[in-house]
């Protein structure tokens, strides 16, 4: 039944009808000039979304002119363009009894992207480009209907259940959708339209160039960006600093930040964040195209990066030739004595896996965050010889869901633990450290280490023999991407810190009280793999970077013996590898790095302890078949020596593993990923003689 009398605001309207057919239910979401509601289509009994806006919140009658004709355009464009993944529009009309607009759609069980990312932060590349391919789909339909969307953003896709595919794309408000020679009074005078975030640069600012189809290429790379980095491409804490991102600045590659993902993905999106239309794809067809050869067995000849940015570097015409197959054997050999799931399938790892494994009173240690119930956690699993759990303790929540920690060892059975915290209410992941015991959680009283709302990622922390602490992460600050290195004295109070500007996945090792810090670092000419080296806590340090080497990523640094120290990292030339170079303890090169094995590609993080007399390494070698990893564990002696031959572990869907040698045996701990879900794994290996 009609009530009677006009409503007054958009509350009034929930049980409603309007027109004698539309019955408004409960508000599904709400902006500055109108509402969207749940409703029934009485006369057909389904249900339906009406978009309602009221025209006499507009200033002034310019201003509701102009609203009417964006509503009623975007009524015509939705309407006319008939595709599966776009919402369909059933009517349309003003009602002057309401005193409303009203647009009528199909009723989408489901949620909008941005509430994804607010939940889950980033998604797998892999689930992304499929969303991401079937938002192409609607937008190239529209392009090819003459109509650009000039306001793709997480909150217009909406991801539904139907055909049996939980997340099949509607592609939602063509409020700003226009035809590429169309022309609005409200556009003539300047105004800028579309949402900041995601806005190509000559939608902010033309400078006489025409907005065409392009700017949703821009916006998708925007979206497409977002979703893989957990954080749109340009942040500001104005609207004038993201704008002037998005017209002066260079988005930090994908690849640099996010090694994980495939090379091809990373060049893609790159491409279609271009400044300039005519850098980036001809067509949203061509922009899914690029995306999903990054998952195909083949992949385009070659992809272009932006006329304006660096190209993908090219090997260095010094580079060090490495020998395509391992050396003989050395003088020891690795056995194995004993490997089981450490965690149950109830267990869900998060962030990085296992973090470090460390030596404690009673055996070995790693931390890990997990999620029980959807509950995430970080757990201390303290464990014996033969790899039985001695204690498992759970450390307190903390004004937030932590994402990745790693730990190394004090005196009296306590460790120093860094982590980071995703907090949802400002979509930040601040960074945190803490002594704890590894029996008991009482002493768990977390101290901030960050500053203001960044997100970082691969904290890292390590002990000198005097009892001082030297912790590192990466971290994002708006569009600044840089490296914090931090010194704490043996009381653990913070002494000094260290920022590296364009620097990610620091890894670090003490000698003595000198401190190196390796990274991958974003250079003009690329990503080069770099060393500081730090003979007094916070002061500046001497920098080497590694020559001869092609895209480095995934550096881990280890502190041996007699005055050296080692550094194994993944390459790609001549092919994805893992290599070794070992250092003096000054941080400086002392050969030619050692070819250890093939890689998996995309690049995943190796690993690298101390020995008696050498080191040992951990890595997941070329995939046998699609989700099938080796495992390899191999011996690499301080001198010149000969490599041991590489022992495989395990096989699948491997991932970050950590070693830990303690006298008379070599653990190591690695999470892999199965259709149940992922698990922590750890083994015992003997070192025996050859």
């Amino acid at each position: 039944m009609s009530r009677p009398g006009s409503p007054v605001s958009l509350d009034d309207l929930p049980g409603s009808v309007l027109r004698g057919r539309y019955e408004f239910g409960r508000i599904l979401g709400k902006g500055g000039m109108g509402a969207v509601f749940e409703a029934v289509d009485l006369s057909l009994s389904r249900p339906v979304a009406i978009k309602v806006v009221l025209p006499t919140l507009a200033a002034g009658p310019e201003a509701r002119q102009e609203l009417f004709a964006r509503f009623r355009r975007e009524a015509r464009i939705t309407a006319s363009l008939k595709h599966h993944h776009i919402v369909e529009v059933l009517d349309f009309d003003e009602d002057p009894d309401f005193g409303i607009l009203f647009l009528v759609m199909e009723h989408l069980h489901g949620t909008d992207l941005d509430r994804v990312l607010s939940k889950e932060k980033r998604l797998a590349a892999q689930r992304a480009v499929i969303i991401l391919s079937e938002v192409c789909q609607a937008i190239g339909h529209a392009h090819r209907a003459g109509q650009i969307h000039r306001d793709l953003k997480p909150s217009n896709i909406m991801l539904i259940a139907r055909d049996g595919n939980p997340e099949f794309v509607k592609v939602l408000d063509f409020g700003l959708a226009r035809g590429e020679v169309e022309e609005t009074k409200l556009t003539r005078t300047g105004q800028i339209m579309g949402t900041a975030f995601y806005m190509a640069p000559e939608q902010i600012d033309s400078q006489g160039v025409p907005i065409t189809r392009s700017c949703d290429i821009y916006s998708l790379g925007a979206v497409a960006y977002h979703l893989l980095s957990g954080r749109p491409p340009f942040l500001g804490s104005t609207l004038l600093d993201i704008w002037k991102g998005h017209l002066f600045e260079r988005a930090i590659p994908l690849k640099t930040v996010l090694p994980d993902i495939p090379e091809f993905l990373s060049t893609a999106i790159e491409r279609a964040l271009a400044k300039r239309p005519e850098g980036r794809f001809p067509s949203v067809e061509a922009f899914r195209d690029a995306m999903q050869a990054a998952f195909s067995s083949r992949t385009p000849a070659r992809m272009a990066a932006p006329a304006e940015s660096p190209s993908v570097a090219e090997p260095r015409k010094d580079a060090n030739p490495t020998p395509e197959k391992p050396v003989p054997p050395g003088a020891s050999r690795l056995s194995l004595a004993l490997k089981k799931e450490l965690t149950s399938q109830r267990d869900r790892i998060l962030g990085t896996g296992p973090g470090t494994l460390h030596k404690t009173a009673s055996g070995i240690a790693t931390v890990f965050t997990r999620s029980l119930s959807g509950c995430p956690e970080i757990v201390c699993l303290s464990l014996g010889q033969s790899l039985h759990t001695l204690h498992q303790t759970v450390l307190p929540r903390s004004q937030g869901d932590p994402l990745f920690c790693s730990a190394a060892s004090l005196a009296k059975d306590r460790s120093f633990l860094v982590f980071t915290l995703a907090r949802p209410q400002d979509g930040s992941s601040p960074v945190f450290a803490c002594v704890f015991s590894e029996a008991s959680a009482d002493t768990f009283a977390p101290s901030l280490l960050s500053e203001g709302a960044i997100t970082a990622e691969a904290p890292r922390v390590a002990v000198s023999p005097s009892g001082a602490v030297v912790t590192a992460w990466h971290q994002f600050s708006g569009s600044e991407l840089r490296t914090v290195v931090s010194w704490w004295n043996p009381d653990r109070r913070e002494t000094s810190r260290v920022s590296i500007p364009d620097a990610a996945f620091p890894s670090i090792a003490t000698h003595g009280e000198k401190t190196i810090c390796a990274v991958h670092e974003l250079t003009a000419t690329g990503r080069v793999l770099v060393l500081y080296t730090f003979d007094t806590p916070g002061r500046p340090p001497f920098r080497t970077e590694l020559t001869g080497l092609t895209r480095p990523a995934f550096p881990v640094l280890a502190a041996g013996s007699e005055g050296q120290a080692g550094l194994v990292f993944w390459d790609l030339a001549p092919s994805p590898s893992i290599l070794f170079q070992r250092l003096s303890r000054d941080g400086q090169p002392r050969s030619a790095p050692i070819f250890m094995g093939a890689a998996a590609t995309p690049p995943r993080c190796p690993a690298l302890t101390a020995i008696p007399g050498g080191f040992a390494a951990a890595w997941a070698g070329r995939a046998s078949a699609p989700g099938r990893f080796p495992l390899s564990v191999c011996l690499l002696p301080g001198t010149s020596s000969p490599l041991s031959p590489p022992l495989v572990l395990d096989e699948g869907e491997i991932s970050h593993p950590s070693l830990l040698f303690v006298p008379g045996n070599l653990f190591a701990a690695w999470r892999r990923v199965s259709p149940s879900g992922s698990g922590l794994w750890a083994a015992r290996l003997a070192l025996e003689p050859a």
